[in-house]
This record gives structure tokens, sequence and C-alpha cells, in this order.
């Protein structure tokens, strides 16, 4: 069954683009929306570990907060965060297996090949 879009726009709006013709190309292009998926899913639990984006942002991609608009803003201290950072992911992981779990052992098995295989051209 599909995944659910709810609380997930841009993995909807992925969905809803029509797919390229072209393997690669279609390959890349649900690469993206499944991206877009674990984005939202991670967003959710970071958002109920009670961390503010700037403070998850803060413990392990220190460097995007430019890119995400907080310009010169001091980041806060990583270190009181970690432990709730932690949790999150562990929370995303167990959401995106989930979703995942519509995948049979061969499917899954397939997914994982084809996701090492995919290299920059």
């Amino acid at each position: 069954s599909a995944a659910s879009a709810a609380g997930a726009p841009l993995f909807a709006g992925w969905r809803e683009l029509e797919e390229p013709e072209d393997p690669k190309a279609m390959a890349l292009h649900r690469l993206n929306a499944l991206r877009e998926l674990r984005g939202a899913l991670h967003g959710g639990a970071v958002l109920a570990e009670g961390l503010s984006p700037l403070q998850a942002l803060s413990v392990r991609t220190p460097f995007m907060a430019q890119v995400f608009g907080w310009g010169d803003t001091e980041l806060p201290d990583p270190e009181p965060h970690k432990a709730a950072w932690d949790r999150a992911e562990e929370a995303t992981d167990r959401a995106m297996a989930r979703h995942l779990a519509v995948l049979d052992d061969a499917e899954r098995a397939r997914f994982v090949e084809l996701c090492g295989a995919v290299k920059p051209s």
C-alpha cells in the first residue's frame, strides 16, 4: 500500500509529479520522494522530543543553519540536546521502517542493493 502523506506535504508533492521515463531519472525522483517522507517523519520526531529545529540542527549539521535561513544566529550548545536528538533519530527510523514494511524480504533486499549502487554520474 502507498505510504500516507499525512504531515508530509513535500512527499505528497513528489508523489503527484509525473515520473520520468528514464530509469535513472525515475530512481532519483523516487529517492527524492522517500527523502521528503523521512524528512517529514524526522521533523515530527524532533518536535515530539521538545527540540526546536535550530537545537536539532546544532547537534549534527550546524553548517546548515545558514542554508535554512538562520544566517548569523548563534547556535545553541548541542550537548544538552544530543540525547533528545538520538531519541528523535530512533523514532524516525521506527516510523520509516513501518513504511518500508510493505516490502517483502526480497523486495527490501533489492531496495537496499539498488540504493547501495546509486552513484553520481
